[in-house]
């Protein structure tokens, strides 16, 4: 929890003091920001506030939304009743990075709630509009049966939001941001409910962002590594050929070739070095920053494993009376995919392990099943099939 009186903007990452908090003008002729552009809604530092303790614009209105000093963009009322957990997911371009988290804040929707007695909403469904139509297309549209597909993310559009830092233009990745907080059926409810809660903050960016020569200060997508918690890496196995190889010898079936292979090491290596240099590390030092390398697409190489994992990679814990995740499950699956791509693809191991202390190797399936090429080259899915698995 935050204690410091200090919040990091999860748009732009500025740590500032509550005290420099910007309000957001109500009145409708305040307009034109000098960051946001002439149409946006004038933000300005309070010197007066109603007894409900909003801030009171210079018209006179009420102007309870609060915004960073630095970027301007609207912060949600959670950041300062609770501190923030940043995840940031990377990968290479086309490896399933928005199917993957769209299926896994779908799942916890339900899972968080139902078996492990945490409400988990949306801390602002302004800014995870994104992600809530993507949730829409997949779990939530029409029929079962009409092949969908989710738009890949790109390097500007709707996931970016743009402003001017320093006098010059800057693209913003927007984040997803939720509340995380035990509800009432929770055992530890009522002893230490502020220290169990939290906003949860995540990034989708395109993968063409974690390339090489991409990070500049006017397209500064990726420096929300400087203050995560941790770091999930989707390694894709059916863009590696040498992993594919390893599935041919077992399954003479698997496709001959590989569709559009990619070095998936060279993206985690820029990746540990813009960490690295972010966080002004030396060029070789390990930290204790975790790694999960999420192996996608499960359903389709899940013989290779040499270990059965259990549907569910949480249990029923009779102490707490609330799920826990089952550490010895994935703790095996993590030892048993470690060996496979030690064999497969040493160098995704060997520069995981060489960054981080904490590194786990999981399984996942955001689909459960393979999509199919449909007639204009995008890859389609049903949503009736979807059958997310360790998301």
């Amino acid at each position: 929890p935050r204690r410091s009186g200090k919040v990091t903007c999860p748009h732009c990452w500025h740590h500032f003091p509550v005290e420099d908090t910007l309000f957001i003008a109500r009145h409708r002729d305040l307009v034109g920001d000098p960051v946001l552009g002439q149409d946006a809604p004038q933000r300005f530092l309070p010197s007066r506030f109603s007894p409900q303790g909003n801030a009171i614009d210079p018209e006179g209105l009420e102007s309870p939304d609060r915004a960073c000093p630095r970027c301007h963009l609207r912060l949600p009322s959670s950041s300062y009743d609770c501190g923030s957990l940043f995840l940031s997911i990377v990968g290479a371009p086309g490896s399933g990075k928005s199917y993957y988290l769209t299926s896994a804040i779908w799942e916890m929707r339900a899972l968080l709630s139902r078996e492990f007695c945490f409400l988990f909403a949306d801390a602002d469904a302004q800014t995870n509009q994104w992600l809530n139509a993507y949730e829409e297309t997949l779990f939530v549209g029409g029929a079962p049966d009409k092949p969908v597909y989710l738009k890949k993310t790109e390097l500007q559009g709707e996931a970016y939001t743009q402003v001017v830092l320093e006098g010059m233009p800057v693209l913003l990745p927007r984040p997803s941001i939720f509340t995380l907080r035990p509800t009432e059926r929770h055992r530890r409810q009522g002893r230490v409910r502020d220290s169990l809660a939290r906003n949860l903050v995540l990034y989708d960016n395109a993968g063409e962002h974690f390339q090489p020569g991409m990070d500049s200060s006017t397209n500064p997508g990726t420096q929300h590594l400087s203050r995560s918690q941790a770091v999930l890496f989707l390694f894709d196995p059916t863009r590696d050929s040498r992993f594919m190889a390893e599935l041919r010898r077992q399954d003479p079936t698997a496709p001959a070739t590989v569709e559009r292979p990619q070095r998936q090491d060279v993206l985690l290596t820029e990746v540990i070095q813009r960490i690295r240099r972010y966080r002004g590390l030396s060029s070789g030092a390990r930290t204790d920053l975790p790694l999960l390398v999420v192996a996608s697409k499960f359903d389709v190489w899940r013989q290779l494993l040499g270990y059965e994992p259990p549907e569910r990679p949480h249990r029923l814990s009779a102490s707490l009376s609330t799920a826990a995740l089952d550490m010895d499950a994935i703790a095996t699956a993590s030892l048993h995919l470690r060996d496979l791509l030690s064999r497969t693809c040493p160098d995704i191991v060997s520069l995981a392990e060489a960054f981080s202390r904490h590194v786990f190797y999981v399984p996942v399936s955001a689909l459960g099943h393979s999509p199919h090429l449909g007639p204009d080259g995008a890859y389609m899915v049903r949503p009736g099939d979807i059958r997310p698995w360790w998301v």
